[in-house]
């Protein structure tokens, strides 16, 4: 038969343990649906998080960018230009905003970066100009380094710029590209 396995994982104050969900939860599933226990090998494991007065059940834990929960913090509108740009961009989704990307150019590495991200529900992509595009944004984001910085853009919005490469050398680009994929 089937085997399963609960994993459980808990925050804020609770008079249970996460072992003590596990193992109630577990002699339930057990009863009603006739499966073993496995804790090694599994077929099904059922996920469970407990934050304060809500849990939360998954099947599945898609990787993403990590950091804050994804949409928390608000909608930016990111330019793509280049790669610089993508890596700007993972920041930010690692800080918790939603995006609307307005494309220019990277294209395939766009999309294979959204792909690969698991991001897809938390970006919009977009054509036009900024102006358009800015409305419902909080900042505008873009992959600018000390090398390349252009102020103008400042002189003309009426919100924030941010540029988190703006303390990256090259070395420190290249590393962080390879590990996001880029």
């Amino acid at each position: 038969g089937k085997t399963f396995a609960v994993r459980v994982r808990r925050t804020g104050n609770h008079d249970f343990t996460s072992q003590d969900v596990a193992v109630e939860l577990g002699r339930e599933i057990k009863k009603k649906y006739n499966l073993k226990v496995n804790l090694e090998k599994p077929d099904i494991e059922l996920f469970v998080e407990v934050r304060d007065e809500k849990s939360y059940l998954f099947f599945e834990k898609i990787k993403g960018p990590g950091g804050l929960p994804a949409g928390t913090q608000g909608k930016i509108l990111s330019l793509i230009r280049n790669r610089n740009d993508i890596l700007a961009l993972w920041y930010m989704l690692r800080r918790g905003c939603s995006a609307r990307l307005l494309v220019e150019n990277e294209e395939s590495t766009l999309n294979k970066f959204v792909r690969e991200w698991y991001v897809e529900n938390h970006v919009e992509i977009s054509y036009g100009g900024i102006e358009e595009n800015l409305k419902g944004c909080i900042a505008l984001v873009t992959g600018e380094t000390m090398d390349n910085i252009n102020l103008d853009m400042d002189k003309f919005l009426n919100i924030p710029v941010l540029r988190p490469l703006v303390s990256f050398d090259e070395n420190r680009l290249r590393e962080m590209m390879g590990r996001v994929g880029l």
